[in-house]
This record gives C-alpha cells, structure tokens and sequence, in this order.
C-alpha cells in the first residue's frame, strides 16, 4: 500500500522559538530523506509528501507580519523545483516579535486544516498530518480583535467551533470549511501544558501531544521526535 502524506507545520516564530527555528532551518534539506529512510524501516511506503509551512506569531503585535504561510511543496519530487523553493521559505523565518505570552496560534491551526489537503487517490492511502510546535499558550478566539486588518477572515468564534471542524460522525470528508479528511487526519502537538493544547488532546480524536516547558523554546524536542511521531501517525 502507498501513502500520500501532506504534513502542515504550524511553527511559533516568536523570538523565543529560536531553538526550533534554527532545527527546522538545518534540517530543512534533510527532512524529506530521513522522513523516507524512517518510513521504509517502517516498512511504509510514501509515493509523494507534500509540507505546508505556516509561521505565526501575535496579529496585535506584529500585524501584517503576524502570518507567514506557504505552499504545499512536493519533497518527494527530488529532481524538480520544490525541495529548494522549502529551503528558502524555511530559512526566510526569523524567531522575532511577538507579544507578550499568549499567541495566536489557534488561528494557525484553523488555517492549516483549511488548506487544500491531498485527495484519495485509488490503490493509495493519504495522510493528512498538521504539526503544531509552540512554548506558549495561545489566545481565545473570544479575545480576538476582527477590526484589525491584519485579522484573517472565517475564523471560529470559539474552541467548540474549530472542534467541530476537526470532530465530525460523518465518517467523511468534513464540513464545507474544511478538506481534511476524518480517516487521514493526525494531529502532532509540540506545546507547553497550558491552554489551548491539553484540552485539545483529551477532548479531539487522532491527536498525539509532546509537552514542552513554557517560555524556553523547543529545546527538549529533537528533529528524531518529530521524524518519529510523523511516521507513527501514518
């Protein structure tokens, strides 16, 4: 069986994320190779990946810089364009700005399970994985400002909402807002003990969730944590 992986990362770009943005950065090349290496000790086969960056920080902060969002690009695809153009996006995010300690990333989150998610295709399986690595709580949806034009438009008004958009009994594709697929779907969480994350990983489903320490970085998670939970959530 062959799968189709899309992997969205969801990257806290905030000055304290150094730590991770400079393991993302080093990786950068890397991340396809060993994802495949690992995949193939798994004896898992991956026709094509496809990663989505999404750097965030604070939009009453930071404004027009408060979102960072790229493509999907196709690493498997080793002789075209795709690896390099990853390379430089990844290398453009500095860890810089940001208020004080929450940040937006539950607006982040509603992003990357908006995005244009790989479809079934027949004799394969698909995975559709979003990473979230942050070392902050983040935000209500309550607190959210609408009038500030830096704001992203169609966002849930409340954590029950973007629930419903990752929860459905339907068995299916989900809602009209969202492609992700209900049996494709993952969640990997890098985060702090603080709202929003343990209450996402005991109330959704397909959720795996990594603690980390509030307000130092990602330091204790290694980019072998992160190749290992994507090739168990697949």
């Amino acid at each position: 069986m062959e799968y189709n992986v899309d992997i969205v990362m969801c990257i806290d770009v905030t000055y304290s994320m150094t730590p991770c943005i400079d393991t993302v950065k080093n990786q950068a090349l890397k991340f396809w190779p060993d994802l495949k290496e690992a995949m193939e000790e798994a004896e898992k086969n991956v026709k094509d990946v496809r990663v989505k960056v999404i750097g965030f920080r604070d939009f009453e902060a930071d404004g027009e810089n408060a979102l960072q969002i790229s493509r999907f690009f196709n690493l498997s695809d080793e002789e075209g364009t795709d690896a390099e153009e990853y390379k430089n996006f990844v290398n453009g995010l500095d860890a810089e700005g940001g208020g004080p300690v929450p940040e937006n990333s539950l607006e982040a989150l509603t992003i990357a399970l908006q995005s244009d998610w790989v479809g079934k295709a027949p004799g394969t399986k698909t995975r559709h994985i979003v990473v979230m690595f942050t070392d902050a709580p983040s935000h209500t949806f309550e607190e959210a400002n609408p009038s500030n034009p830096a704001y992203p438009n169609n966002m849930p008004k409340s954590l029950e909402e973007l629930s419903g958009l990752w929860m459905t009994t339907s068995g299916g594709q989900q809602g009209s807002k969202t492609k992700i697929n209900q049996a494709a779907k993952r969640l990997i969480i890098f985060a702090p003990e603080e709202y929003p994350w343990p209450n996402i990983y005991s109330s959704w489903d397909q959720v795996a969730y990594h603690p980390s320490t509030a307000g130092e970085g990602l330091d204790d998670v290694t980019y072998e944590d992160i190749i290992n939970a994507v090739v168990k959530s697949v």
